[in-house]
């Protein structure tokens, strides 16, 4: 669900979540 709201701000924002995603999912 988060990534669909990434995607819509930007590919950009994305990568830099990419590894707050991550260390939610861990």
């Amino acid at each position: 669900v988060q990534l669909a709201v990434d995607y819509q701000l930007g590919r950009c924002d994305i990568e830099q979540y990419l590894p707050v995603i991550t260390a939610k999912k861990d």
